[in-house]
């Protein structure tokens, strides 16, 4: 059962450390603390692309910000990404 198979597979990977557990401490200020989200989010679309990969599945990741909803021309270049993925049949992650 293929939800059986991500789901050990899941946490098989977990066994290990990965980059993130390395911090000392929690971070506290605004720049470790976003320095943090940077390492976590690699890791985190990784760990999408290897699962959804074991399913010959491609991932993509499209990062959004209010430019998007307030500027017509940035809007229609986000469309047209969101379309060609689609298209292409990679499963869109934001």
């Amino acid at each position: 059962m293929k939800s059986i198979k991500l789901q050990d597979s899941f946490y098989k990977s977990h066994q290990n450390k990965d980059r993130t557990q390395q911090l000392k401490e929690k971070p506290k200020s605004i720049k470790e603390k976003q320095a943090a989200a940077a390492v976590g989010q690699c890791e985190l679309m990784h760990i999408y692309s290897k699962f959804f990969g074991e399913y010959s599945h491609i991932v993509g990741q499209v990062l959004l910000t209010r430019d998007v909803v307030e500027d017509d021309h940035i809007r229609e270049n986000v469309v047209n990404t969101f379309e060609t993925l689609l298209e292409n049949k990679i499963i869109v992650l934001r």
